[in-house]
C-alpha cells in the first residue's frame, strides 16, 4: 500500500519522501547561502562527506592494523569517531527541512 501512495504522490507532486532519499542530491539554481534549502543540501552533503571519510580512514586503520602495525586503540578511535558521526547524523535530521 505504501508503494501504491508513495506512486500516486510521484504523479500528482513529483515529491514523495521516499523517492526522495533515493535520488542524489542537487542544487538547481543560483546557490544562497542564507537559504534554508541550501543550508539543508549543504548539511546532508556534509554528513554524507564525513560518512565517507570515516569509512576510508577506519577501513585503512583496521587493514594496516590487521597485517603489520598493533596498536591497542583502533577500537577506542573507530568508536569515539561513530559517537561523532551519529552525533553529526542527529543534528542533520534535527534540522532537517520537511
Amino acid at each position: 500500500m505504501a508503494a501504491a501512495q508513495c506512486r500516486r504522490m510521484i504523479r500528482e507532486t513529483m515529491e514523495c519522501p521516499a523517492v526522495a532519499l533515493a535520488m542524489p542530491l542537487r542544487w538547481i539554481g543560483e546557490p544562497d547561502p542564507a537559504d534554508p534549502r541550501y543550508r539543508d543540501l549543504e548539511r546532508r552533503v556534509n554528513l554524507a562527506l564525513h560518512g565517507a571519510v570515516y569509512a576510508a580512514v577506519n577501513s585503512g586503520l583496521w587493514f594496516t592494523q590487521m597485517l603489520r602495525h598493533p596498536w591497542s586503540y583502533p577500537g577506542l578511535f573507530s568508536l569515539v569517531w561513530l559517537l561523532a558521526l551519529l552525533a553529526h547524523l542527529a543534528i542533520v535530521a534535527q534540522r532537517r527541512i520537511r
